[in-house]
C-alpha cells in the first residue's frame, strides 16, 4: 500500500501531501483482462481473454489463426508467476503452456514476456500486452489525524475485476484550484495559479485490501502563519483526478475528488468530497 501525505513541500512550508511508500505490493495480483500477444506466438497476433477467480485460478479462450481454444491454468499473486494452458488442435499445435512473471515495473502489470512450449514438441519466447483497463470508482474513509497535522483518508478502488493489487493510480488536476489562504509571503505558492498546482503523487495498489492511503493536511506551522497574517479562517481546495495507468501510456479515469485543507482561530480541517474532520490547533 502507498501512502501519500502530499506534502505541497514548497519554498518555506508546507501544505501536506506527499507519497509514503508503505508496504506496497510490487508483483501483480491478477491476470484477467484482453492479452495481445504480438510476438513468439503465431503467424498473427493471439487474443488472450482470460479471467481469474480470488483462488488464482484462471480460464477463458485464446483466438488464434486456426480457431478460439479454451484456456485454463493459475496466476500466484504472492509471487506473480503465471501458468496459462491452451488446449488446442493439431494447429497451430496440439496444445500449448504459457509460463512467466508478472510485475508492476515497469509496465504497470499490462506487458510482458515468457516462455511457451507446445506438444510438438516445441518451445520458445514470446511477448504480449494487455488492453488497457481499471477500475470503475473509489470510496474514501476517514482514518483519524496523524501526531501532526495530516489527515489520513483510506481509499479503497472498485469495480472491474475487483483485484487491482500491484497497479499504479496517479492523481492530476481536473481544474484550477481554489487558494483563500494565499497573500504575497505566504509560506505555501499561490494554488489559485494552475503551474503551482501540487497533485502530481502516484500509489500502488494494496493486494489484500485493494487500497491506498491520502494523507491531507497542513505543513506544521502554515496555521499559525496564516492566523498571525490576518488569512484565517481560509482554505486550499483541490480537484483531484484519479487515474490507473496501464502499458505503452494507456489510461482509465475513475474517480474525481474535492480535496481541502481549512483552519480558523483554533481548528484545522481535512476535507475529502464535502466530508470534513477538525483538529484543535
Amino acid at each position: 500500500m502507498t501512502n501519500r501525505s502530499w506534502l505541497m513541500v514548497l519554498a518555506i512550508a508546507v501544505l501536506v501531501m506527499i507519497p509514503i511508500v508503505g508496504g506496497a505490493q510490487q508483483i501483480c495480483q491478477s491476470i484477467a483482462g484482453v492479452w495481445h500477444c504480438y510476438a513468439g506466438c503465431d503467424i498473427v497476433d493471439n487474443v488472450y481473454n482470460l479471467s481469474q477467480d480470488s483462488s488464482g485460478n484462471v480460464t477463458g479462450s485464446v483466438t488464434t489463426s486456426c480457431g478460439t481454444y479454451p484456456v485454463s491454468g493459475r496466476m500466484r499473486s504472492a509471487t506473480a508467476d503465471y501458468s496459462i494452458n491452451v488446449s488446442g488442435t493439431s494447429c497451430p499445435a496440439g496444445g500449448w503452456t504459457l509460463t512467466g512473471f508478472l510485475i508492476a515495473d515497469p509496465n504497470y502489470c499490462s506487458s510482458g514476456s515468457g516462455d511457451w512450449t507446445n506438444g510438438i514438441p516445441d518451445s520458445g519466447t514470446f511477448q504480449w500486452y494487455k488492453e488497457c483497463d481499471g477500475p470503475s470508482s473509489e470510496t474514501r474513509t476517514w482514518l483519524g489525524f496523524d501526531a501532526t497535522v495530516n489527515g489520513q483518508w483510506l481509499a479503497m478502488v472498485a469495480g472491474g475485476n475487483g483485484m487491482w493489487g500491484g497497479r499504479t493510480v496517479a492523481e492530476s488536476p481536473y481544474q484550477t484550484a481554489s487558494d483563500t489562504c494565499w497573500i504575497m509571503g505566504s509560506p505555501n505558492r499561490n494554488y489559485n495559479l494552475p503551474e503551482n498546482n501540487p497533485m502530481k503523487s502516484t500509489w500502488i495498489v494494496d493486494q489484500s485490501q485493494q487500497n491506498y492511503s491520502d494523507f491531507i493536511g497542513w505543513g506544521n506551522e502554515d496555521p499559525i502563519w496564516y492566523r498571525d497574517h490576518g488569512r484565517a479562517p481560509c482554505g486550499i481546495t483541490l480537484y483531484q483526478q484519479m487515474t490507473m495507468y496501464c502499458y505503452a501510456g494507456g489510461r482509465v479515469n475513475y474517480a474525481q475528488n474535492t480535496l481541502g485543507v481549512f483552519v480558523d482561530s483554533s481548528n484545522i480541517s481535512s476535507c475529502v468530497n464535502g466530508v470534513c474532520h477538525a483538529k484543535a490547533y
